[in-house]
């Protein structure tokens, strides 16, 4: 896969509640960057299912979302990172962000040319983020394991004031963008 000149491509990953999901949003407003999800097909799959039983859900159903996600890659291995690697490559913008990265979708978007950024969280932060979601994710199940084979380009701690993290992670686009104009 080719990355156009100038265009910069950053995977947040880390556990559940690290932060990824908000520093994502905050860096496509400040930068116009667009967030490219992998687990988007999944989040579609479980509207339709509960949409299907005529049942609200509030948030995520990690049950499910594990669930089709182990079911998609026995069914096509790697589907998933097809598609997001496929939407990234569609994006008109300088700066794609994916918050969500897996083991099942690592390989794709390291290809891609992704930059890898670990969100350091400590457990007893992230157990004050915790989302108010249907189902929440087995923190146990293998599509939650794995982020230590990940290779990490770069850190940023997340346990501290959210303006200093904001702050951290605009330090670093500043320099990725930077680095690739020079190099375009």
């Amino acid at each position: 896969m080719t990355k156009a000149p100038g265009v910069v491509r950053v995977c947040l990953y880390g556990p559940t509640a690290s932060g990824k999901s908000t520093i994502a949003r905050h860096l496509a407003k400040t930068y116009g960057g667009e967030i490219i999800k992998v687990a988007e097909p999944l989040y579609r799959l479980q509207k339709l299912f509960y949409d299907e039983l005529e049942l609200p859900v509030n948030g995520q159903d990690g049950e499910l979302l594990q669930f089709f996600a182990d079911k998609i890659e026995r069914e096509q291995p790697g589907w998933l990172g097809r598609r997001v690697t496929d939407r990234v490559q569609a994006s008109a913008t300088r700066l794609v962000i994916n918050d969500d990265c897996r083991r099942n979708s690592y390989a794709a978007l390291d290809t891609a040319g992704f930059v890898f950024v670990r969100i350091d969280t400590s457990p007893d932060h992230r157990a004050t983020r915790r989302r108010a979601d249907h189902r929440a994710v087995d923190p146990h199940h293998r599509v939650e394991a794995g982020f230590d084979e990940f290779r990490m380009d770069y850190e940023i701690s997340n346990d501290g004031a959210l303006d200093d993290t904001f702050r951290a992670a605009e330090t670093l686009i500043d320099r990725l963008l930077s680095s690739n104009r020079e190099r375009s």
